[in-house]
């Protein structure tokens, strides 16, 4: 994950914060987190104050259903 100093910018211009290998699960599950957490904290409006953008709402519960639908299932 890069932090890029411009949200313009693209490609490999930016910090590396982290870097992992997850599995797609593990991965889904972190980026849904992340944008609970992102809209808890600063709420839908406030997201759109700070990054220019509507907060992406809908895909974020489209992505949250086919992370559910494909879960591996508990034995």
């Amino acid at each position: 994950m890069l932090e890029l100093r411009d949200g313009s910018d693209h490609g490999n211009r930016g910090t590396e914060i982290w870097s992992s290998q997850l599995g797609i699960n593990q991965l889904a599950r972190a980026v849904i987190r992340c944008f609970d957490e992102v809209a808890q904290t600063h709420g839908e409006s406030g997201y759109r104050g700070k990054w220019g953008e509507h907060f992406p709402r809908t895909e974020l519960e489209a992505r949250r259903r086919l992370w559910r639908i494909h879960q591996p299932q508990a034995t």
